[in-house]
């Protein structure tokens, strides 16, 4: 990619998370990402990695998979 669009896709997603920067959400507990004994991760997590993957494809990056 060349930079200037690296630095939109930057400038875009800064508008969309700044006003977490300075108090991020804590996220969730590995055991309550995953099966620990599956080692699978559950779908509420799957939702979320999709979720945010097409958001990002959305800004012009692209993924090999």
């Amino acid at each position: 990619m060349k930079r200037e669009d690296v630095n939109e896709i930057v400038k875009n997603l800064l508008i969309r998370y700044k006003d977490k920067i300075a108090d991020p959400p804590l996220g969730m507990k590995y055991q309550e990402c995953y099966d620990v004994k599956k080692r699978k991760p559950s779908q509420k997590c799957l939702d979320i990695y999709n979720s945010v993957k097409e958001e990002l494809r959305d800004l012009g990056i692209n993924f090999k998979h």
